[in-house]
This record gives C-alpha cells, structure tokens and sequence, in this order.
C-alpha cells in the first residue's frame, strides 16, 4: 500500500507516523516512553524510522531508571476516597466534595482494578441527579450544606447556590433525596462514555451487562436534557452552555475573562473573603464579580433557564457530549441484542439518539472559509432576544473537536492536526516543547505571550485530543500527547533531562515552556490529573462480544413458526396416508372374500403353511396345496411347479425336479 502511495494501517493520509515524527524531531523532541513500558512505535519500518529511534537513543534518552506513575497514581485516588459518601475528593484534604470529571476518570481508571469502588461511585454521582434531568458539577455532602464558602475552593459554597435557603426548602422544591445538595451547573457529559467503559473492562462477566440496565434509564434522562430547549438550540441542534464555569476552562484564563467581558458585576453580590481570594487561579475581584452576577441571575430561575445576557456554544462540551451519544446508542444496542425479547421502549429510544446524532456537531461548528472549529458566545438569548453568536479566539477547547466524532472529515481532521504541529501557522499551538497550551501560540486575546493558565498544559484536554486521534486513526499523534503528557506528570525535564530521579507531581496543569507543575489548589495530590494518568496508560477496553444468536428475536420466532407449521404439515400428511393405506387395503380384502379368494397375501402364506403341517413330507404337502389352488378363479396365479428350461442350473445345483416349487411369478 506504501508503494502506492496509500496511507498504511494506523497511519490517516498526510498525519502517519512518518509526517509526525519529522515534525516532533525538529523540535528536537524525543518521544520514547521512559516510563517503563514498552516504547510505543512512532515510525515506519523504514530507514526514517529507525533514525529516529537512534536519533532519540543518542540524543535525549540516557540511561536512567524509569518512574513508576501508575502506583503513585493509585495511591493518590486511594488517599482522596472518601467511604462516606462513596466518591473521591478532588485532592487530598479538601473539604468533603466531589467534582463530577474527576470521579467519572476515577471510575474509569479503577473499573479493572477495583470495580466495587468504580461502580459505587457511579451510582453515588447518578444519584444526585435533578428532577430535569441535569447532572450537576458539584456535589457536596450534608455537613457543608451551611457553608457560604469554602476556604479550599474557588467555587462558591452550597449554602450560596441556592442564596441561603434552607436545605429542607431546597430539597422539598427540588423533589430530591434528602442526601442530594450540588451546584446550578451542569457537568460536563462524559458518563455515558465512561459507563460504557466500565462494562467493556468486565467483559464477559455479567455485572458489566447488570450495571447498564441499572444506569441505562439515568443516561437517557441526561442526554434527552442536554438535547431539549433550552438547553439545545433549535436551530442547530448544538447544547448551550449557561455560564463559563460549566465549560472545562480556568477562570483566571484570558479566555474565560473575554467571555464575561460584556456583563455588569453583580454590585450586591458578596465577594468571597481573603481566603478564598489568595487561592492559586483565582480570576481577581472583576472577572469574579461578573462571574457572581451571572450565577445570580441564573438562582433566580433555579438554574433551569438561560439568562439572557449570556450564551456559550463550547466545542469541547459538544464533542464530549457527540461521543457520548455514540455511546449511549451502543449501550441501548447492547441490552437490547442480550434481552431474550425484543423491547420496544428501547427500540424507540435507540431511534431517540439515532436522531441526536443526525445533526448539530461536528458540521455546525467548523468554519469552512476560517478551515478551524469555533467556539462561540451571545449576548442576548433565545426566546425573542436578538442575541447573535460570535466566534471566539482559538484555545485547544476547540482542537477535542477530533474527540467527537470518529472518522472526523479529512478537511476538519487537517485543519485540527495541522495547528496541532505545524510550527509557524496560523493558529499553531507548538508554542514550547510541551503539549498542549490552553491557548494558541499568537492569539493576543487569547494569552498570546502571557503564562499562567494560558500558556498551561491542562491534562484533560490532552487526555481527549489523544483519545480523538487515536479515534481517527492518526496513532502517532495520540503516541506523542499522550507520552508527552505522563513525562510531565513523571517531573522530567523534557528534553535532555539527565537525571537519575523522579519528582512525580500529580497537577491538574504544567507549565508548557518549563514543564513544572502550574500553582494550584490541587498539585501534588489531584483526582483529576492522578485518573487521567492511569487512564492514559491503557487504552480502552474492546467490548465483549455477546453470546446472543446474531439473528433479530422476531426472526427466530418466525423461523420456529414456520419450522412447527411444517412439522405439523408433515405429521397430518402422514396420518391421511395411513389411514387411506388402511381403507384400500380392507376394501381389496373384502372383494378378495366375497371370489373366494385369500384377502391378502399373508393369509395365502398362512392359509399354506397351515394345510401343508396336515400332509406328508415327501411331497404331498406341495401337492396338496396345488389342489386346494387348482379351483381359484381365473386370473389369479397360484404356487406352482415350474419346469426349469433345458440346461438351466440354480445355484450351481442341478436343474430342479418335477417336485421343485418355483416362486417365479408369485409376490409373497
């Protein structure tokens, strides 16, 4: 295929291993897995990629003794489980919370090693799920339900999302379990992703197949929520975000201070105190207050609608939630292919998602004329409001639009991949010699030369993009972001780190131009970034094949119809037989009778064999039988002596005598 200029396997077009590793070599970047596995192949088999495995050998990668991530990894979520309330905090020694992402990439890295812990904390996250529908981001325990604020948190606490009201009122409104208090905002949709994944890391065992019917019904609640209005716009069948906080974006980011850029500070909103506001990533007291301005007028409807100052179609919310359709849809597939009958609630919901999936991303966010997906954000609203959406500058949100969608088009899988690595484009993020900055290399609005969150590698987004490419079948793209990013997590420098120990530091971020973890809340002990590590070292788990007939259940019960109808066919065809069988022959018995006749054959025999015991054995019996024939009626053909012809032997003997039977001419 090579010889003809075909792509070969693992390779799509013009980004095969070969086009990467000329690009990542430049950089003078050497992607060999020191982390004790095995190396993972970036070129081809010929000379170019054995030069660059020499050329990273020679060059970069010393002899040094490789760092053991994934135990420390495990450690981390051991340390952060919280028994409880069956789920694990976001680092270690936070207050009793939980954030949504980071338990469903928990529960993804512990569905083989530990799947009681990952399917309790599935349940735990479903059961804290709104009347509506929505999953909300947040989830805290009973004792915080009075705080106003957390001194570990940049989000506000649960006592302010619901502007003191108290947990009974709350709760009685709401119509949830009295064990339910969350956040307003809505999670990001990776559950159904991850669900599937925890059946296929069962394989054949059947709590992988029990576990989805338990939480089949939750995820399609979920997804019927993301895709109704208001939450989904109509026009375009895209999801709409309410505020900037749902989307997985830094608030001291230049990006997430554009988004809030036009809206009036909440003036009678109380700001958080000096603990809060000394927390690394804190966005300063403006972007926060217009930040708090929105949640405000978001309380005042419950969270239920969008207000009208502010409207945010993200990419990265919309591919999450394209892959997750995609899985739901293989959920609802499986139960019911394992099902014994055909259901025809699941029939209707597999056409439900199927209709999902007919529209809205990727098409509706990729500019043809710019050749780039775009985020995108209104000031104005749905329902009669004369908002329009307008782009926003560039950041790797829009680079997981490869997560989403699997095989992406060539045109929208080049335009990602070439700003993914090419040098010097427009757009480009090879800004430094680590992947993946938040924003793009000259995007001013956007970061530009500013460091912080801008500049930042933010392990989750590079989690997606590597899932996306390998997704799309661009392997040595997944090969470097992901081997990049674990050499960020191990603490080497990267390139040319030469020394002889690991300084593993589990950060939700890593600086892209030093690769030293970025300050946070979280570093050193995050859910988040320690489950995306394990995650990263595996690739996901096949599906288990079902043991089912591959026929339709209608099929077989019309197959089985139609094999008893004709048994049954068979079996009355048979019986009319006999008895017609029957019929003639005691109709040729009576007519037999009534000449004087034997009725059958077998009463010639018997009727014989009965004279010739009276006679003598020397022959008589022969005669005797002839004359009780003699007097038969004409036409019936009797035992009689036949004269052999001359010369005639039987058997070897000689001809036979005159008191010689013969059966020539009789049936018996």
């Amino acid at each position: 295929r090579r010889r003809a200029g075909q792509p070969g396997p693992g390779r799509t077009g013009r980004w095969g291993a070969s086009t990467v590793a000329q690009i990542v070599s430049s950089n003078g970047s050497c992607l060999l897995n020191r982390l004790g596995q095995r190396p993972k192949r970036m070129g081809s088999r010929g000379p170019r990629g054995l030069m660059l495995l020499v050329f990273c050998l020679c060059s970069f990668c010393s002899p040094t003794r490789p760092c053991d991530v994934a135990g420390p990894a495990r450690m981390v979520l051991e340390e952060n489980w919280a028994s409880s309330e069956q789920w694990t905090r976001p680092f270690a020694n936070s207050s009793n919370m939980a954030d949504a992402l980071a338990s469903l990439l928990s529960c993804h890295a512990l569905a083989k090693s530990d799947w009681k812990r990952a399917k309790a904390e599935f349940n735990t996250l479903l059961s804290y799920q709104w009347q509506s529908g929505m999953l909300p981001k947040l989830m805290y325990s009973m004792e915080l339900s009075r705080v106003l604020w957390l001194n570990d948190s940049l989000y506000p606490g649960p006592q302010w999302w619901w502007n003191g009201q108290t947990v009974a009122r709350r709760l009685a409104e709401e119509g949830q379990e009295s064990s339910s208090l969350t956040s307003g905002l809505a999670a990001l949709p990776m559950h159904s992703t991850v669900a599937l994944q925890m059946y296929a890391a069962q394989g054949s065992n059947s709590e992988g197949l029990d576990f989805l019917n338990e939480v089949h019904g939750r995820l399609m609640e979920w997804h019927s929520y993301l895709h109704s209005p208001p939450r989904a716009d109509a026009s375009d069948g895209l999801t709409l975000l309410y505020h900037p906080w749902e989307a997985e974006l830094p608030m001291a980011s230049s990006l997430a201070a554009q988004l809030v850029e036009g809206l009036s500070a909440d003036s009678g909103a109380q700001l958080p105190p000096a603990s809060v506001q000394t927390l690394p990533g804190y966005p300063g007291n403006s972007t926060y207050a217009r930040d708090l301005g929105l949640l405000e007028c978001l309380r005042h409807v419950n969270y239920s609608a969008p207000c009208a100052d502010f409207l945010y179609k993200d990419v990265e919310f919309n591919a999450v939630l394209r892959r997750a359709d995609m899985d739901l849809l293989q959920i609802l597939t499986v139960l019911d292919e394992s099902s014994d009958s055909g259901s025809s609630k699941k029939t209707q919901q597999i056409k439900e998602v199927q209709g999902w999936l007919s529209g809205g991303f990727p098409d509706a966010m990729f500019s043809p004329t710019l050749h780039e997906f775009q985020s995108s954000v209104a000031t104005g609203g749905i329902g009669g409001h004369s908002g329009t959406f307008t782009p926003v500058p560039q950041s790797v949100l829009d680079i997981t639009a490869v997560y989403g969608a699997a095989p992406i088009g060539a045109r929208m899988r080049d335009a990602v991949f070439n700003k993914l690595l090419t040098v010097g484009v427009a757009g480009s993020f090879q800004c430094g010699p680590y992947p993946i900055p938040l924003c793009s290399c000259n995007a001013p609005s956007c970061g530009g030369s500013q460091g912080g969150e801008d500049q930042a590698s933010w392990v989750v987004h590079n989690l997606l993009v590597a899932r996306g490419a390998t997704q799309n079948g661009a392997s040595a793209v997944a090969d470097w972001v992901t081997n990049a990013t674990l050499l960020l997590v191990a603490g080497r420098t990267w390139p040319g780190n030469t020394s002889s120990s690991c300084s593993i530091a589990f950060s939700p971020a890593y600086s892209t131009a030093t690769g030293a973890p970025l300050q946070a809340v979280e570093v050193n002990s995050s859910t988040l970034a320690a489950a995306t590590t394990l995650v990263l070292l595996h690739a996901d788990s096949p599906l288990p094949a079902l043991d089912d007939s591959p026929l339709e259940h209608t099929t077989v019960v019309v197959l089985m119809v139609i094999e008893l109808v004709f048994a049954f066919g068979v079996g009355l065809a048979i019986v009319s037989m006999s008895v017609a069988l029957i019929q003639k022959l005691r109709s040729e018995g009576g007519v037999r009778q009534s000449n004087g006749l034997p009725s059958t054959t077998m009463d010639l025999v018997e009727g014989s064999l009965h004279g010739a015991l009276d006679e003598r054995a020397d022959g008589s019996a022969l005669d005797g039988i002839n004359s009780r024939t003699s007097s038969n009626a004409s036409g019936y053909v009797p035992l009689a002596r036949q004269p052999a012809s001359t010369g005639e032997s039987h058997m070897g003997k000689a001809p036979p005598t005159t008191g010689s039977m013969c059966c020539a001419g009789t049936t018996l």
